[in-house]
C-alpha cells in the first residue's frame, strides 16, 4: 500500500477521535452555537465531520482530488439550501484540516492540505444551486414531469397508469426507462439536496418507482435467453440500488439472465454468490465515493478465487462518472455511465 493508502486508512481508523476534535474547536470558536442548536446541533455537527472525513479518506486513497471537490460542491447546495450560513461550513473544513494535520506526518499533512484546499477553492467557485430539470416541451418530457408530480404528491395510482399509457401508445420499455424513470428520479433527488422535499419524500418517489418497474416484468423476462448471466449488486452499505436494477433489467432485455441481489449486500455473498452460479459479468453499483473502498476490496476478493479470475467486472455509478478511469484504479475490467452505455461497452468484451 503507497502513501495515499496509508494516509486513508489512517484517517478512517481515527476518525472519530479526529471529528470530535474538530467538533470541540468549533463549538469553542462559535459558542452561540450551543444556544442556537442545543444539544442535537453538537451530534450532527459531529456527524457531518465524520462525513467530511470519509469522503476525504476515499479521494486520497484514490489520489483523485476531483472527487473532493465535487462532495465539497454538493456541500454548497445542500447547505445553501438549509440556510446555514456558508463560512461556517468553510470555516469548519479548515477546522477539520488543522486538527487532521496536526494528527499525521509531515508529508501526510502536505497531501491533507492539497486536497482540502483543492476543495475550498472548489467550493468558492461552484454555484450554490443546481440546474433542475431540463425545460423540453416535447411531449415525453412532459411525462416524466407529470410522472415525478404525480409521486411527490404520492399517488402512485396515477403515476402508475401513466406508465400503463405510454406502453399502450408505443413506448417502449428502455425508453421508458431511460426518458421517464431515470430524469424523475434525477430531480427528486436534486430536490432533496435543496431542501424542497423530505428524506420521505425521496424515499417514497423510489419505493414507488421501483414498484412501478416492477409491474413491467412480465413483459422483461419473457424474451429468449442468449446463453449470458451477470448477477448485478450494490456493495455493503450502499442503499442506493434502483440504478443498478436498471442496468439489469436492460441486460434482461437483451436476452441475458439476470441475478440481481440488490442494496447492501456483504462481500461475501457476492463472492459466495459467483461461485455457486455461472455469471460471464459481475456489475457493481456505488452511489458514494466513500464505499469505494469497498468496491476495491470486493474486487480484490474476487480476483483472489482461482475459479472467479476470468468474471468480467464492470463498475458504475456516480463516483465513475466524475472520474472515467476511476475503474481502472480498483481493478475493474470496464464502467457505464448508464444502461446503454452498459450494454455497449460489455459487447466489446463479451460478444452476445
Amino acid at each position: 500500500m503507497d502513501a495515499f493508502g496509508k494516509l486513508s486508512e489512517a484517517i478512517l481508523s481515527d476518525v472519530i477521535v479526529i471529528a470530535e476534535r474538530a467538533t470541540e474547536k468549533q463549538y469553542r470558536q462559535w459558542p452561540e452555537l450551543t444556544t442556537r442548536y442545543a444539544s442535537i446541533g453538537r451530534e450532527k455537527t459531529l456527524n457531518d465531520n465524520i462525513f467530511h472525513l470519509q469522503h476525504l479518506a476515499s479521494a486520497i486513497r484514490f489520489r483523485q482530488t476531483e472527487l473532493f471537490c465535487d462532495y465539497m460542491n454538493w456541500c454548497k447546495v445542500l447547505f445553501t439550501s438549509l440556510h446555514m450560513p456558508l463560512v461556517y461550513f468553510t470555516e469548519s473544513i479548515v477546522i477539520l484540516r488543522d486538527t487532521l494535520t496536526q494528527m499525521v506526518e509531515p508529508a501526510e499533512a502536505r497531501i491533507v492540505v492539497q486536497y482540502v484546499n483543492l476543495g475550498l477553492e472548489s467550493f468558492s467557485k461552484k454555484p450554490s444551486v443546481p440546474a433542475g430539470m431540463v425545460s423540453d416541451p416535447s411531449p415525453v418530457a412532459v411525462s416524466a414531469y407529470m410522472f415525478m408530480n404525480a409521486l411527490l404528491r404520492h399517488d402512485r395510482v396515477s403515476a402508475s397508469q401513466m406508465i400503463d399509457d405510454l406502453i399502450a401508445g408505443g413506448m417502449g420499455i428502455k425508453d421508458i426507462y431511460l426518458q421517464i424513470f431515470q430524469p424523475s428520479q434525477i430531480e427528486i433527488g436534486r430536490l432533496w439536496q435543496e431542501n424542497k422535499i423530505s428524506v420521505a419524500d425521496e424515499h417514497y418517489c423510489t419505493a414507488a418507482t421501483q414498484l412501478i418497474m416492477s409491474r413491467l416484468y412480465p413483459q422483461i423476462f419473457t424474451g429468449r435467453k442468449n446463453g449470458r448471466s451477470m448477477l448485478a449488486t450494490c456493495v455493503s452499505g450502499d442503499l442506493h440500488e434502483i440504478g443498478i436494477r436498471m442496468i439489469a433489467d436492460f441486460f434482461e432485455l437483451e436476452g441475458w439472465n439476470t441475478i440481481y441481489l440488490g442494496a447492501n449486500t456483504p462481500t461475501e455473498s457476492i463472492v459466495k454468490s459467483l461461485q455457486t452460479g455461472t455469471a460471464d459479468l459481475l456489475a457493481i453499483s456505488c452511489t458514494m465515493s466513500y464505499h469505494l473502498p469497498k468496491v476495491q476490496d470486493l474486487i480484490a476478493a474476487i480476483r483472489a478465487e482461482e475459479q472467479l479470475r476470468g468474471t468480467v467486472i464492470m463498475t458504475g455509478g456516480y463516483p465513475f462518472n466524475v472520474d472515467k478511469e476511476l475503474y481502472k484504479k480498483i481493478g475493474a475490467d470496464c464502467y457505464a455511465a448508464n444502461a446503454v452505455d452498459a450494454l455497449q461497452v460489455v459487447k466489446t468484451i463479451i460478444p452476445f
